[in-house]
């Protein structure tokens, strides 16, 4: 079923290019995330224009791929001088360790540890028995790899934010009576919801 659907993908593209993609399709299952970013980037450089279009992967991308690789695991990655979290590895860190969230993209949180602070934080994630894979970056190199990794508990979190008031829209408001009472309210509604989860 899987090939079938990338097979349609990418004959609609001519057939010229039916045999590379056919053999890519073959690869196996675990490899359609890779596929999926191959094929957005064979649709913006589409063969039928003489233009050629640069496209490059996001960082947001590439850990999007390793979250998806890695679902059963909290999955972090350095950025500049910090190994951060995002989506409901983020939201789980949040809980858990108490670590702040701010905005990795729209409804997206993130945390964040410095480099130099990596193995407190991983003891206290094995504190709390849940598995976790740790990817080192490194830029000059272009080149990607497991630095720590450990099973145990599934984070089974499924939302990505936690519904803060940038998620909300409300990010221009300041210290004014109205933020400060909504503000308030929706951190407990979240603890009440936290509770019940727990």
């Amino acid at each position: 079923m899987k090939v079938k659907i990338i097979h349609s993908e990418f004959t609609r593209y001519g057939r010229k290019n039916y045999k590379f993609f056919h053999q890519l399709a073959l690869i196996g299952a675990h490899q359609l995330a890779l596929i999926g970013a191959i094929i957005a980037l064979f649709k913006r450089n589409n063969s039928t224009t003489n233009r050629k279009v640069v496209v490059k992967m996001s960082f947001s991308r590439m850990l999007e791929i390793l979250q998806e690789r890695s679902k059963d695991k909290i999955v972090l990655i350095n950025a500049g001088a910090f190994y951060i979290a995002t989506g409901k590895d983020a939201v789980l860190l949040h809980d858990k360790l108490d670590l702040k969230c701010t905005c990795f993209t729209n409804h997206m949180c993130k945390v964040g540890v410095p480099i130099n602070s990596i193995q407190k934080y991983i003891k206290e994630i094995e504190k709390n028995k849940y598995a976790y894979i740790v990817y080192y970056y490194d830029k000059d190199k272009k080149s990607l790899t497991v630095k720590y990794e450990k099973d145990g508990k599934e984070n089974t979190k499924s939302e990505n934010n936690i519904n803060c008031l940038l998620c909300k829209g409300v990010g221009v408001y300041k210290d004014d009576e109205y933020y400060i009472a909504l503000n308030e309210f929706l951190k407990n509604e979240y603890k009440k919801v936290k509770e019940e989860d727990e």
